[in-house]
Formats: C-alpha cells, sequence, structure tokens
C-alpha cells in the first residue's frame, strides 16, 4: 500500500498502536510513532480528528431475493382444486415470505404432452401435480424428475405413507421421484336398493355369486346386472383388469419386458365378463361406451353393479346415493389362479419436482406440506373424489365417515397401479383392441389374446 494511502486512512490511537506493536514496519510503524511522540499542532490536530467518535450508519438487511415458482396442475379448475390446492400455496408462502407460487391449469388428457412439451422446450414448470406412472417415462428415462430418496430427510417422510402406495412413485430403477398424494382404490360398487328390490340383501364375494345376482336383477330390455365399456379404449382396460387382477394375473413381467396378460388368470377374467353376457345380464351397447355414458346410466339404474371408486356417490342420483355400498373386488370361486398375489387396480396421483427447477429445496418442502396429513387432510372432502394417502388421515373422524372407507384402507396396503412401462399407452391400445375382438365376437379369447401379448412384445422389444 502506498504511504499516501495508508496517511489519508484514518486510525484511532489504539489501532495504530496495535498496528505497531504487532509488527507494523515502514511507514506504518512510523506513522504511529510520530503520532504518539511529536506533539506539533499538526499532528494533534490529526490526533484529533483520528479519536473523534465516527458515527456508525445503520443500513437495513435486504430482504431474500425473490423466488418464483410454478406449480402446473392438471384439471386444476375443471376439478375445483384451485381453492384447497391455493391453501397449501399460502402456508408455504407464511413460512418462506420471499416465494411466489403460481398455479398454472392444464387440461387433464393433455398433461403428459403438456409436461413432455414444457421440458424438452427448455421451459419446465417447477412442481407438477400428475399421475404417478409418469416416474418411468419422464422421471427416470428422461431424467425429467429430481429423485426424491435423495433429499435427507426423506426415510422420516416416507414414513407418513402405506408402503405400497409410497411405491408407486418409484420406479424400476429403485428411485423415487415423488410423493403420493391420493388413490382411487378400484371396487365394487353396488346399488341395493335394486337387490333389495330381489330380496338380496348380502354383497357377493364371488364371480359365481356375481353371476346369480346379475341374473336375478335383469328385466330383459329395461334393467341389467352389470355393465361398463368393453371396446377398444382406455376405459374398458380400466374395468377388466381390476379382475384380472383379483385372480393373481398381472399385465407385465416384473421387469417390465414381457407382456403376460394371456395368462390363465387374465383370460379368466376375460371369460367371465363373456358369461355373464351370455346370460343376458350385461348391458347390451357397451362396446362403444366411455365413462360418461357408464355413468349416466348408471345414474338411471340401468344396471345394478359396477367397477367402484370414490366417484360413485357423484354419479348416483340423489334420491338413492345412500343406498350404494362399496366391498372387495369378488375372487374365482377357486380363489386366485395366477402365480401373483391378489390385490386390486389403483390409480394414483403424486407431487413431483422437475430437475430443471433451480429452487429443489423449497419445492421439497412445497411438497411436505403439500403431502402433510394438515394439508392431505383436503382429500376428505368427498367432492375432492380421491382417497388421501397420509396415514394419519385414517384416524381422522371425517374418514370413518368416507364413502366407502373400509375398503380403500384395507386394498391402500396392497392396491398396485398399472405396471410403468415407458410405452404403457401404446400397449393399453393393444389389450383394449383383443379385449373388444372378443366381445364383438370377431375372435376366440386365446386367439385374440395370443395375438395382442405377441404384438407387446413386439413393441417392447423395441425399448
Amino acid at each position: 500500500m502506498s504511504e499516501g494511502k495508508i496517511l489519508n486512512q484514518k486510525f484511532s490511537r489504539r489501532e495504530l498502536l496495535r498496528k505497531a506493536v504487532l509488527g507494523g514496519t515502514g511507514i506504518v510503524a512510523a506513522s504511529a510513532l510520530t503520532a504518539c511522540a511529536t506533539p506539533t499542532p499538526q499532528v494533534i490536530k490529526e490526533t484529533v480528528v483520528v479519536e473523534k467518535p465516527v458515527e456508525k450508519v445503520v443500513t437495513a438487511t435486504p430482504s431474500p431475493t425473490k423466488i418464483e415458482l410454478e406449480f402446473l396442475v392438471p384439471g386444476l379448475d375443471a376439478n375445483k382444486y384451485r381453492e384447497p390446492f391455493q391453501v397449501v400455496v399460502d402456508d408455504l408462502r407464511s413460512k418462506y415470505p420471499n416465494v411466489n407460487m403460481m398455479m398454472n391449469n392444464i387440461q387433464w388428457e393433455l398433461d403428459r404432452e403438456v409436461i413432455l412439451t414444457r421440458l424438452v422446450s427448455g421451459q419446465a414448470p417447477d412442481v407438477i401435480y400428475t399421475h404417478s406412472n409418469r416416474v418411468a417415462e419422464i422421471g427416470q428415462a428422461l431424467s425429467g424428475f429430481v429423485v426424491f430418496d435423495e433429499f435427507p430427510d426423506f426415510a422420516r417422510v416416507a414414513e407418513w405413507f402405506p408402503k405400497a402406495r409410497l411405491d408407486t412413485t418409484r420406479s424400476i430403477d429403485g428411485h423415487y421421484y415423488g410423493l403420493p398424494v391420493i388413490t382411487l382404490i378400484f371396487g365394487t360398487a353396488l346399488n341395493m336398493s335394486i337387490l333389495r328390490e330381489v330380496g338380496i340383501t348380502e354383497p357377493p364375494k364371488t364371480w359365481g355369486e356375481v353371476r346369480e345376482i346379475c341374473k336375478a336383477v335383469t328385466i330383459p330390455g329395461k334393467r341389467w346386472g352389470i355393465g361398463w365399456p368393453m371396446g377398444n379404449g382406455i376405459d374398458t382396460a380400466y374395468r377388466l383388469y381390476p379382475y384380472a387382477l383379483k385372480a393373481g394375473g398381472r399385465f407385465l413381467s416384473e421387469d417390465l419386458k414381457t407382456a403376460i396378460w394371456n395368462d390363465e388368470a387374465n383370460m379368466a377374467a376375460m371369460q367371465f365378463m363373456l358369461d355373464l353376457k351370455a346370460d343376458g345380464s350385461f348391458v347390451p351397447g357397451t362396446d362403444v361406451w366411455r365413462g360418461t355414458e357408464e355413468w349416466n346410466a348408471w345414474k338411471q339404474k340401468v344396471f345394478a353393479i359396477a367397477i367402484g371408486g370414490s366417484w360413485i356417490p357423484m354419479v348416483s342420483a340423489p334420491e338413492w346415493a345412500d343406498q350404494t355400498i362399496l366391498i372387495k373386488t369378488p375372487m374365482p370361486e377357486r380363489g386366485v389362479i395366477g402365480k401373483y398375489p391378489s390385490p386390486t387396480l389403483s390409480d394414483d396421483m403424486m407431487i413431483t419436482i422437475t430437475r430443471a427447477s433451480k429452487h429443489k429445496e423449497i419445492c421439497w418442502e412445497f411438497c411436505k406440506l403439500f403431502t402433510s396429513a394438515k394439508h392431505n387432510a383436503m382429500w376428505l372432502d368427498p367432492k375432492m373424489a380421491g382417497q388421501p394417502c397420509n396415514k394419519e388421515c385414517y384416524k381422522d373422524p371425517r374418514w370413518q365417515q368416507f364413502w366407502g372407507h373400509e375398503v380403500y384402507e384395507a386394498e391402500a396396503e396392497v392396491a398396485t397401479p398399472w405396471p410403468y412401462s415407458t410405452i404403457l399407452g401404446e400397449l393399453h391400445n393393444e389389450y383394449t383392441l383383443s379385449i373388444s375382438q372378443v366381445w364383438a365376437g370377431q375372435k376366440g379369447l386365446k386367439e385374440a389374446f395370443d395375438e395382442g401379448v405377441a404384438r407387446c412384445n413386439k413393441l417392447l422389444a423395441k425399448t
């Protein structure tokens, strides 16, 4: 440092002496000695200036940098999620005032396409509420989502959920790419007002008992025992597969490399549907149905037994909605036919963080808030049409009033989603094509299922 710069600095006598005593040499030491030993007016004047108390200037601590986050939600407005979801957003804001999270709605049917487009175009949101089956294609294969088990407190948070529900966010690589929010457990719904008309008060436990009940309630041309989509569409897949699972069947092998839905259990489930049709107990014309037609017919009491979930009370007529019940999906008479355990089907939603987010830690805090017992309890409102995944919600008094809660709670421990293949959509197309061919009588059951499985395996071989 130059002599001029040093002399222009202002030091107190104590500071100058300290510099000299601690080994300051040259101009610093000389300046210190001069200031102490030479009582010239100039030096005295300088000393007074140096020792004059310096007024402290207090500068306000700058506020934390504003953080802008985007939360992408399919069906945000259509499903009336905005208000309850906003409560969680506001809770985050109360903990982190510098964080602003904006929720954006996308169409439910387009969530996969929108998510993929946003990721590859470099416009990724920070947090997404989406189907858990996205973990394989987008989370693992495209590295689009954060690996949640790398967060230090993940193991503690994982204890909030039944293991089967947590595992819906795990891909085949063993990593978790989200936290479970809700599950839709597929059971069997009964309109007991129809069953009681013919003297039936006990729900069926086997496929044979289902057939007998359906025969009993059927009035040709007016009312049937059972009905749901049986054409070439995704709704069909979701109606048949719960019965195949109950029989011990599976769609793909455990390593997801081979289609196996032509095994004995899967074909037995399809044969059960054909038997109901042959009995005259299955609503005719359902090969052109989608979910909308199904629930319109249910509301008009066209049939008495349906694949059921938390949506049943909402699609039932008010005058008899309280007479509907949910049971576990019945089993074959001889029990499990296939080589796998006997769960039912689940459709699961999770919350996840994109790898492109620049604020992953704050997003992780939001995900924990969103799935905490406090906020997961929003799904105890039947209008939300989903079952909460946080185990603490099962202790809430509102859960005891939740339609079908006994079935949901029991099946939550074992229910399994569709296998998380990266080409699940294409495989579904082949599956429902085979079902529709059998239903329409275009091909025999074994022929159609064998050919459909062969097509699936060609697709899988390319992945």
